[in-house]
């Protein structure tokens, strides 16, 4: 690999509806990994398709608010859950906000599912780096295509698949042959979980 390349990161980052800060801090972590080894390297701007880049992260109560559950009795214990938890999320978001404004190196721009298909974040190799990246999500959101590198951007580049989960649920054997498939791209995969490495070892 030559080291002189610019990589780019996917993980779930910043787009955790729990302000999961485990997130931001294998990211970090892994970015300081490679600075520390002179590799040129960014963190992408990614949304998970899965999230919404509209989700109001830092006050879910004016979430649920502006866009009520239809089940009316959940909708209500929902708002009381948030308003009595309001100011604790607040300062754990602007917390959250300022650790990586003040620590991580990130993409300018916010990229989708959809907006890689159409725009190069301009790096010469990419690394999924290390979560429940190839988790089967159901209710039509499946895989997430970002997270295998599918997109046309990505056609050519260097693809590094870096302590990836499943999420613990085994496929089934529609989900494995489209593991199987999209895996295919990839130049190196490691595996967090036994069950995950076997099937990308033997079976794929």
């Amino acid at each position: 690999m030559n080291i002189k390349s610019r990589i780019g990161i996917l993980s779930l980052n910043f787009y955790t509806t729990d302000l999961n800060y485990a997130c931001r801090l294998h990211s970090l972590a892994f970015q300081r990994f490679l600075d520390d080894n002179g590799i040129d390297n960014v963190i992408l701007d990614y949304v998970p398709n899965h999230n919404s880049p509209n989700y109001n992260l830092r006050s879910p109560l004016d979430q649920y608010l502006d866009h009520p559950k239809s089940d009316p009795d959940e909708q209500e214990e929902t708002l009381k859950k948030w308003a009595e938890l309001y100011d604790e999320r607040v300062r754990r978001y602007e917390l959250t906000e300022s650790f990586v404004k003040n620590t991580t190196r990130i993409t300018d721009k916010q990229y989708t599912s959809d907006s890689l298909e159409r725009e190069d974040p301009g790096c010469d190799i990419y690394i999924c780096a290390t979560d429940v990246l190839w988790k089967y999500r159901p209710n039509k959101k499946a895989f997430d295509r970002g997270f295998f590198l599918r997109q046309k951007c990505f056609e050519g580049k260097g693809k590094i698949a870096y302590a990836v989960s499943y999420g613990g649920k085994d496929y089934n054997e529609d989900q494995k042959k489209t593991v199987r498939e999209w895996s295919a791209g990839f130049d190196y995969v490691s595996a967090r979980e036994e069950y995950l490495y076997n099937l990308v070892k033997d079976e794929f």
